[in-house]
């Protein structure tokens, strides 16, 4: 047993899926290193000394989210495009569970994906475009159903 790891989190602040923040306690500093993510979300870590360290995550900010709106934008068809309101023209770029995907374009699992939405005048009835991608190849993997 003395060779499990042994983690505590407190909490600081929280709101879900967009950021969270608190102080880690890891008895092996090579879980800090490994836990730093090549794509998913931006981790700060600050060593307060002992093991203990400051963290905050900002799950809502994804590496590349540019290019992630360029791809977005040009599955859009012309007349898709029209229909943006222009607050949203930029896209909202998350991560989100891979369960998420209403309609997806092969049958693979996964565990995060990233979205990308476009809101338009038609979001009370029909909802926005959503498209979710594969965070490594950067590949249109499927879509949010629009009603």
């Amino acid at each position: 047993m003395d060779d499990e790891i042994k983690n505590v989190y407190f909490s600081i602040d929280k709101e879900y899926q967009v950021f969270e923040q608190g102080i880690r306690y890891v008895s092996d500093r090579e879980v800090i290193d490994r836990d730093k993510t090549q794509y998913n979300y931006v981790k700060r870590y600050e060593d307060l000394g002992d093991g203990w360290f400051y963290y905050l995550h900002h799950y809502n900010r994804v590496k590349d989210e540019d290019v992630f709106r360029e791809i977005a934008w040009s599955k859009l068809t012309e007349e898709d495009k029209k229909t943006i309101l222009p607050g949203s023209i930029k896209g909202n770029v998350f991560l989100e569970d891979g369960e998420n995907i209403g309609y997806k374009l092969d049958n693979k699992k996964r565990k995060i994906v990233v979205s990308v939405t476009y809101h338009t005048e038609m979001d009370g009835l029909l909802g926005p475009y959503k498209m979710y991608f594969d965070p490594s190849t950067k590949k249109l993997i499927g879509y949010a159903y629009r009603y």
